[in-house]
């Protein structure tokens, strides 16, 4: 494993396949996207952008449901679940803030559900993927002010016993409870993900 490691830090071209293919496929499209005056094209960005659904159903040995927090700036988060066999376990909560600048991205996006749905997996732990406000519409400091309120929703003690009742509701009487939290934004989170899946960490 320490080889493995070793590699991950100093290899430069040692990455995801998941960054691999956003450093060669970006350049192409963003011209149509980000335009000169400073706007994104949100109507070719939503063409493009493939979003899936929450999974309230064990797939591929995890659940996700979405979490609203305030209706009215669309500020909400998705749970990711990973399934344990363990009657009582204790996982930690990594929070996930996608990537895109600030202007693009979002939560359900296939890729970001499908990077958090492993990481959950594969850690494991429980992930939220929070969403933000995106700029040009949203001037900053928006994304950091909803940054925020998703960490102090998680942090009240309240919230975390409704999430608690959620994530037994959702591992069908699993007892499962929230540990410490990790906070990260998608580069991190990708290559977490790369780092776990390709070590003996996850076991």
């Amino acid at each position: 494993m320490g080889q493995k490691l070793s590699n991950l830090v100093t290899d430069p071209y040692h990455l995801p396949i998941q960054i691999r293919i956003v450093i060669a496929v970006g350049p192409l499209i963003s011209p149509f996207i980000f335009r000169l005056d400073g706007t994104v094209n949100r109507n070719l960005l939503h063409f493009l952008a493939l979003k899936v659904p929450p999974l309230t159903t064990a797939v591929d040995g995890a659940t996700s449901v979405d979490v609203t927090i305030d209706p009215s700036r669309n500020l909400w988060f998705r749970l990711f679940i990973p399934m344990t066999t363990s009657a009582a376990t204790t996982l930690s909560v990594i929070v996930f803030f996608h990537g895109g600048g600030f202007q693009v991205g979002s939560s359900d996006s296939k890729f970001m559900d499908a990077t958090c749905k492993t990481l959950a997996m594969q850690v494991p732990a429980v992930v939220v993927s929070s969403s933000y406000r995106l700029s040009p519409k949203h001037k900053y400091s928006c994304p950091y002010e909803d940054g925020f309120d998703v960490l102090s929703f998680i942090d009240d003690r309240a919230n975390r016993e409704k999430m608690g009742r959620l994530l037994i509701k959702l591992t069908w009487g699993s007892v499962l409870s929230l540990g410490r939290v990790l906070v990260g934004t998608w580069p991190t989170m990708c290559w977490l993900e790369h780092l776990v899946t390709n070590s003996n960490l996850s076991k």
